[in-house]
């Protein structure tokens, strides 16, 4: 059985779908799938909490199987150029019969083991209840921008803490020391639903100019016509930011994101190796303190600064990193132990840290 696909559409194509695939015992989770069918060839890959698929138009006979080291096989196929000849066969007898697929671009050519198509996970169907078409790009950037806000699935018992949430016209993550959320008035989602942050960075494959979001009830899909990614929901709700969001601030200060980020680079390098790098701000003024050692700095502010709180600095460098292309982010400050938000005038999303309760000296000095 012998088609006929793109060489370099096929090794993009596999390094895309290879994404998704983790390290597994089971040799079919190692795998990518791949069929071609009706003039197209697609080649899928699944670590059974996410798969992704993708489609490139092909010509010849039609055959199923699964390509095993498709890393490998994606990195042979970038010396490829122009049309690449699959031809899928079995060697040997009985017991020792194996299939092999061999590919041919030119005089160049590679063979490689595959598995039986049977023994491919089955991709779950999804039974569409609401269905969304958007810009891909902006998609991206928002969940890219607040995806930092979360714990890596199983540092936390709680399932929220390392998915991303979307929920009306805003995206958001939330960990329990840290929020970032994104606003977009021009699209609702039309249900509430959470991925894992391991999923969410999927996201990155789709590159078309559209992406239509088809919600299940245990699974969404994000397809951009020639690429889906279909992931698992979680089971946990939505949150309700409208309980963690102060209403009203005593402070508002203006900073500049790039200046405070060289300060906090400063009392992180120079302070010993610690886990708890807490930093008190008061006015501007940056102090932390580590194994009886104290480290100072201090950066501009614009606004009357009357609350002195500490934080922890690896949480205030995400934030600030979130707002990083702006001149100003202002600080929007209630007491020492509220939460401080911050945010950039004229853009929809906005970062929120808790704050840490310092000792007395800490406070005092």
């Amino acid at each position: 059985m012998t088609s006929a696909v793109d060489a370099r559409a096929f090794s993009e194509g596999l390094r895309k779908v290879s994404k998704v695939l983790e390290r597994s015992c089971i040799p079919c989770l190692n795998a990518v799938f791949v069929e071609v069918k009706d003039g197209r060839c697609t080649l899928t890959g699944t670590n059974l909490g996410a798969w992704v698929t993708l489609e490139l138009p092909a010509a010849g006979d039609e055959f199923s199987c699964l390509l095993g080291r498709p890393k490998d096989v994606e990195r042979a196929c970038r010396h490829f150029d122009g049309p690449l000849e699959l031809e899928l066969s079995e060697v040997g007898q009985g017991e020792k019969a194996q299939l092999r697929m061999k590919m041919r671009c030119g005089s160049r050519a590679a063979e490689f083991e595959a598995l039986p198509a049977e023994e491919r996970p089955v991709r779950p169907e999804l039974e569409v209840m609401y269905e969304l078409t958007m810009p891909t790009k902006p998609l991206l950037e928002r969940v890219e921008r607040v995806r930092y806000a979360t714990m890596k699935p199983g540092q936390s018992r709680r399932e929220s803490s390392s998915c991303v949430q979307f929920n009306g016209n805003q995206v958001y993550a939330l960990d329990g020391y840290r929020l970032a959320c994104d606003s977009n008035p021009s699209v609702a989602f039309p249900a509430p639903f959470l991925i894992s942050t391991d999923a969410a960075g999927l996201l990155k494959l789709l590159d078309g100019e559209q992406t239509t979001l088809r919600i299940g009830a245990r699974y969404v899909c994000f397809q951009d016509g020639i690429i889906s990614v279909m992931v698992r929901r979680a089971e946990s709700r939505a949150y309700d930011l409208g309980s963690a969001i102060p209403r009203e601030f005593r402070d508002e200060l203006l900073v500049s994101p790039e200046e405070f980020l060289q300060e906090l680079d400063f009392l992180q390098k120079s302070a010993p190796e610690t886990k708890k790098p807490y930093v008190r701000f008061g006015g501007g003024d940056l102090l932390m303190s580590v194994g009886g050692s104290e480290f100072r700095t201090a950066i501009r502010t614009e606004g009357e600064s009357t609350v002195t709180f500490g934080f922890d600095l690896r949480y205030m460098k995400d934030a600030l990193r979130q707002f990083r292309s702006e001149e100003r982010v202002k600080l929007k400050i209630v007491s020492p132990s509220a939460p401080v938000i911050l945010e950039a005038e004229g853009r929809g999303d906005f970062a929120l840290i808790c704050t840490i309760r310092l000792k007395d000296e800490l406070l005092a000095a």
